[in-house]
């Protein structure tokens, strides 16, 4: 088990979770994916040299792309983040506060379609 029974923090890059092995990896820690607007992800993104996926004509469509093909896999983590107007420092504190944090659970209702089939 990665990391087991150690305090650790692991940074992936945002592709990293997509392969659901992966995802299994790291399922026994707390996990939090960090999300950003895609027009800042743009902006910051916009001059960035070290990013090979965004090399190319169009690294706005490419960016948009890739968004939307991890949007599913994104969904499965348990704890998401709003980087968009954060500071790293803000990001960390937040962070800590979900690792810190008591579980709860929540019922929460929707309707009978959105239910698994077996759970219908």
């Amino acid at each position: 088990m990665l990391g087991a029974g150690q305090r650790l923090v692991l940074a992936t890059g945002g592709g990293a979770m997509v392969d659901e092995r992966n995802r299994e990896a790291v399922a026994s820690g707390c996990v939090v994916c960090l999300h950003c607007a895609e027009d800042e992800l743009l902006r910051r993104l916009r001059d960035c040299q070290d990013r090979p996926m965004l090399w190319g004509d169009d690294p706005d469509a490419t960016l948009r792309d890739l968004l939307h093909a991890r949007q599913s896999a994104y969904a499965q983590l348990p704890h998401h983040l709003d980087a968009t107007q954060r500071s790293p420092e803000e990001l960390a504190q937040a962070v800590l506060a979900l690792y810190h944090a008591e579980p709860r659970v929540m019922m929460v209702r929707a309707p009978a379609r959105w239910a698994a089939p077996g759970l219908r």
